[in-house]
């Protein structure tokens, strides 16, 4: 379906704001800069949007969809459940020279800024932490179901912990300018699924 010329303004503000607020951040990114990614005149910009907010907010949205786009097809080429987790570690392999988004990971980057001042983008970032949780616990049940995985294993604990590293090795390789950290954070988890997962 073709879309109108109002969605398809709205999807370029969206679009081009992106890498502006997964980069600058919230704070740091100005109507200006808004205006001058887009090309478009104030009113272009708020005819679609209310405020500031209204855009941070679906930018964060279509910055999820995107890794979430990315990492369901990195995932999608394996059967085997502890193949799909370590196709997730191979997917942030490349993560930090290679985001979906420039300006590396969109919930790691909007997280550090959402506060109790900001409850609507955190109520959208719990819900990608969330989805994103129930996904990797969901990969390791089915693994469990068809006796891939330990049935030992507690997913949910799994998937937190898996969760965590990964954005704690993306924070710590972002903060020092290169990826040994997420590289180290990631061979550890590989070690961890090829030793306490399998029957």
């Amino acid at each position: 379906m073709q879309q109108s010329k109002a969605e398809r303004t709205r999807a370029m503000i969206i679009e081009r704001s992106a890498a502006l607020f997964n980069v600058k951040g919230f704070a740091g990114t100005s109507l200006n800069d808004i205006l001058v990614a887009t090309g478009l005149k104030k009113g272009g910009v708020y005819g679609h949007f209310n405020s500031k907010q209204d855009i941070a907010v679906e930018v964060f949205n279509y910055a999820y969809a995107e890794l979430e786009k990315a990492l369901v097809a990195a995932v999608a080429k394996h059967e085997n459940s502890l193949e799909k987790l370590k196709a997730i570690l191979s997917f942030y392999q490349n993560y930090s020279s290679q985001p979906t988004i420039e300006g590396g990971c969109p919930i790691l980057n909007f997280s550090m800024e959402v506060d109790d001042t900001n409850p609507e983008l955190r109520k959208h970032l719990l819900w990608a932490v969330n989805r994103l949780l129930k996904s990797l616990t969901r990969i390791i049940q089915n693994g469990q179901e068809l006796n891939e995985i330990n049935q030992a294993v507690n997913a949910e604990q799994f998937a937190v912990l898996m969760y965590a590293q990964i954005e704690g090795g993306i924070m710590l390789s972002k903060l020092e300018g290169n990826d040994q950290k997420l590289q180290l954070v990631l061979n550890l988890l590989s070690n961890q699924i090829e030793q306490q997962l399998p029957l």
